[in-house]
């Protein structure tokens, strides 16, 4: 014999909120809290700026931070404490908000304190940082992160260990905006990031995309839809997954499988061969 209680019947949840069943403890679960209150369902108590902290445990119960940050760990969050990194610069005045620095000293005057400037001796407000490696582009030898200084660097800006340049024209593949047409100067009349070289009004398929931006610039396909990101739009790409095994061979056009593995292959050739006699 074996018994079972649904624990939903002792309604373990705040009042309101609805309980499902599981098959596994606690046996039941609590969906969300009422507006206006947050909590695990069980326990639910105001929430005043509806982050999702109740204000018991909200470092900022007035001002929504769902990420309850406190650069400082005061237990005040940043949201709503006016010395974010407790150096005694209030956050307006702070050239480095999150970072400690009392002195505010700022080498290269770019109104970013030294202690959080990634380019301390160089002035880069914006802090442009491509690669990511903690140096700011203005002072970094390799602003892609590819191993080739800036100087030999084809496409400076843009990832390419590999410099290729089909067109010869010095500028990389990676940021050529007409590839495949020499263009060393890059011009670019109408600021669509197609250079004039290669630059077309004309709409072939009239799908609403010229053909110099079109992935199929001959088929209609105005949603533009290319699955193995290989620059080529589905609706002419004759190996959509880009698995090596051409449309109308693939057993799984979408998903690349080069191995064609197909447990229930009776099944499915038994398929195919009733779609091909249709």
């Amino acid at each position: 014999m074996t018994c079972s209680r649904n624990p939903c019947l002792e309604n373990p949840c705040y009042d309101g909120v609805s309980c499902q069943m599981l098959p596994s403890e606690p046996f039941f679960s609590c969906g969300d809290c009422p507006v206006g209150l947050a909590g695990d369902g069980i326990l639910c108590a105001k929430d005043s700026d509806a982050d999702g902290y109740p204000d018991g445990e909200d470092n900022c119960p007035r001002h929504p931070n769902s990420g309850q940050e406190d650069t400082d760990r005061d237990g005040e969050g940043d949201a709503c404490e006016e010395d974010v990194d407790a150096d005694g610069v209030g956050n307006l005045a702070d050239n480095c908000r999150y970072v400690s620095n009392p002195a505010q000293e700022d080498f290269d005057g770019d109104k970013i304190g030294d202690a959080c400037d990634n380019c301390a001796k160089v002035s880069n407000r914006k802090q442009t940082d491509v690669d990511g490696d903690g140096r700011g582009n203005e002072c970094d030898d390799d602003i892609d992160g590819d191993g080739l200084v800036n100087e030999r660097d084809n496409c400076a800006f843009v990832y390419n260990p590999e410099q290729e340049d089909d067109d010869g024209d010095g500028v990389g593949n990676g940021c050529d905006n007409c590839r495949m047409k020499h263009n060393p100067f890059q011009e670019d009349s109408d600021g669509n990031e197609v250079g004039d070289a290669c630059s077309s009004e004309v709409d072939s398929d009239g799908d609403g995309f010229q053909d110099d931006l079109d992935n199929c610039p001959l088929v209609e396909n105005c949603a533009q839809l290319d699955t193995d990101g290989d620059g080529i739009g589905d609706a002419c790409d004759e190996d959509r997954d880009n698995d090596g095994v051409l449309n109308g061979l693939d057993n799984c056009e979408l998903i690349p499988n080069a191995g064609q593995g197909d447990v229930n292959s009776k099944l499915l050739g038994g398929l195919r061969h009733f779609q091909s006699t249709r």
